[in-house]
């Protein structure tokens, strides 16, 4: 997956900080629930015979891009605690195509609970902790420059959205 041209990226940058300073919690949970349930959905389209083909050799199979939104729900978890706490966040490691998958699982059905497990004790443990403090501590992200912990949960919500639409365009209706 390629990233975004640099009038993207200033646009989505501008985007995150903006929202993660003007939105409450509770809305922000609402809005990344409803995109988790987006890339849950798209994925559930895939063909189950098509679970494991990559559509071209330069692309993810849904299986491939399953286990690493899995992969990453458990490092932002990580990185948000981190930032949230004000100690150093674990590093940032971008999307690799290729790149060895921890998380295989069998179907649409396995990612589900899976990754709607991991969602909910983070968006229940962001919730219990509420607050805004812990800001001034920032992950540096290589197109969206430094983020603090409520930024990245607008980047999580972008890498949902992006993830669910590479599979409605690679694998739904190719």
């Amino acid at each position: 997956m390629s990233g975004p041209s640099p009038e993207e990226r200033a646009r989505l940058r501008a985007y995150i900080v903006g929202q993660a300073a003007a939105l409450p919690l509770v809305e922000v949970a609402a809005k990344m629930r409803r995109d988790g349930e987006a890339l849950c959905a798209a994925l559930e389209a895939v063909p189950p015979a098509s679970w494991y083909a990559r559509p071209t050799p330069g692309d993810w199979s849904a299986a491939e891009l399953a286990g690493h939104a899995i992969e990453v729900i458990e490092r932002d978890a990580a990185i948000v605690a981190a930032l949230r706490a004000g100690r150093p966040a674990p590093a940032f490691v971008p999307d690799e195509l290729g790149a060895p998958i921890a998380h295989q699982l069998a179907d649409a059905a396995a990612f589900r609970a899976a990754f709607t497990e991991l969602r909910e004790a983070f968006l229940a443990d962001l919730l219990r902790a509420g607050g805004a403090d812990g800001t001034a501590v920032t992950i540096e992200h290589p197109w969206f420059g430094a983020l603090n912990w409520r930024e990245w949960l607008f980047f999580m919500r972008i890498h949902d959205n992006d993830h669910a639409r590479y599979v409605r365009e690679k694998h739904i209706s190719a």
